[in-house]
């Protein structure tokens, strides 16, 4: 296939993607918000799309839940990062509303098929789409209005250009990484800086002796940079200094100061029981739900396999384990209705690794003349069969859940309670 062939194939893969994730969002979530955290960032949104930061408080607030909230003199807004309010207001504004959530899925899976498809070949990149898309842990957030839908596209697209600036030799990828890459790190900082510090510690070394490279990394640092200025410029706005994160800065209404979360930072340093606890309640709860909601137990063998196929396989590899060693510095595991919340920019890779096992399995099974067709007919049965029917009785549960909200709303919207 011809580069042509090649786009208006991603471009296929990504209006399909699309189309399920609203589908989704319409049939099993019902149209709204299915978590709190969700609700708190349509509420940003909210605040951001009237044009101010933040609004008074109103005087029923007190009667109403404060979680995932932030006050500050009388004043009030939702408490996360710009980059994942900022999706809610463009789609208030637009008139959209949470079509550019769908937008954010169907990056991910083509910027997927992108990678794949530029390092292996064409048949490769589809299989990397068509398994982010199947994943239960694709799959059951596509059709959500969560940050993590925004943040998990922006990293897909970030190592998409990362890919082109390696194999293209522009210089405007190399820009174009820093950008999405700091788009992702303004949406869920820490899970996304943590994946990606491997990748751009990689360019910074390669840049000590290639001039090129080191002209690459400038262009990612200006890259980045706009974004880094709309984070430092919202704190700034809403908690009076720049430095300071709203997550971590002092809340009147929850009645914080941000000590809390430096205390559970410094626990797992000096108390190995907090660090043997984290790491069994946490750290390894959240991995089991990797290789459940990521590709199964098959996908996760593969992925396993494709560590070793290549130095970006290994950075990848070394992204998942330095984001994953994140669960060891806090407590909270999750809860992981829509899959492993916590980390689900980790489909990315995972999907991707994955496909690289699948291609050095077939490699070295085409080196000996053994049976190829044995391996795609089972990873068929394992990948169409398994995922997608644990998608339908995970979307199952969710359309009945969801109906929770449906039910509620059909209440505030009664004559005799208006």
């Amino acid at each position: 296939m011809n580069e042509k062939e090649r786009l208006v194939g991603l471009l296929t893969v990504f209006v399909a993607h699309l189309g399920i994730a609203r589908i989704t969002h319409v049939v099993v979530y019902r149209s709204f918000p299915f978590t709190d955290d969700e609700v708190s960032l349509r509420f940003g949104g909210q605040v951001l799309a009237s044009g101010s930061t933040m609004i008074p408080i109103p005087e029923w607030m007190p009667a109403m839940p404060g979680l995932f909230l932030f006050a500050r003199d009388g004043m009030l807004t939702s408490f996360d990062w710009i980059g994942s309010q900022l999706p809610w207001a463009l789609g208030i504004l637009t008139g959209t509303g949470t079509l550019v959530f769908a937008v954010f899925a169907a990056l991910g899976s083509a910027s997927v098929g992108l990678v794949a498809t530029k390092r292996l070949g064409t048949p490769w990149g589809l299989m990397a789409s068509l398994l982010f898309i199947v994943s239960p842990m694709g799959f059951a957030l596509s059709g959500s209005s969560h940050a993590h839908v925004v943040s998990r596209g922006l990293i897909a697209a970030t190592l998409a250009f990362y890919t082109l600036a390696e194999m293209d030799r522009k210089y405007r990828w190399w820009f174009c990484v820093g950008l999405a890459g700091g788009l992702s790190a303004i949406t869920r900082p820490i899970e996304t800086t943590s994946f990606l510090l491997p990748l751009f510690l990689h360019v910074a070394w390669r840049s000590r002796q290639e001039a090129a490279t080191r002209r690459g990394l400038l262009l990612i640092l200006a890259g980045a940079l706009g974004p880094l200025l709309v984070l430092l410029g919202h704190q700034y706005l809403v908690t009076g200094s720049p430095l300071t994160p709203v997550r971590w800065a002092k809340n009147e209404f929850l009645r914080t100061d941000g000590g809390s979360n430096r205390a559970s930072v410094a626990a797992s340093l000096f108390d190995p029981g907090v660090l043997w606890h984290r790491f069994g309640r946490n750290f390894s709860y959240n991995v089991l739900l990797l290789s459940i909601f990521g590709g199964g137990v098959v996908g996760t063998f593969f992925a396993t396999l494709g560590v070793r196929a290549s130095s970006f396989a290994r950075l990848l590899g070394l992204g998942v384990a330095l984001s994953l060693s994140v669960a060891l510095v806090h407590d909270n595991p999750g809860i992981h209705v829509v899959g492993p919340i916590h980390y689900s920019e980790l489909l990315v890779p995972i999907v991707l690794l994955c496909v690289f096992g699948i291609e050095r399995v077939y490699r070295f099974l085409s080196e000996k003349a053994l049976y190829r067709q044995a391996l795609g007919l089972a990873l068929l049965g394992a990948f169409v069969v398994g995922l997608l029917s644990f998608d339908f009785w995970h979307g199952k549960a969710l359309r009945e859940q969801a109906y929770i909200h449906q039910a509620a709303e059909e209440l505030r919207l009664a004559p005799e309670v208006r």
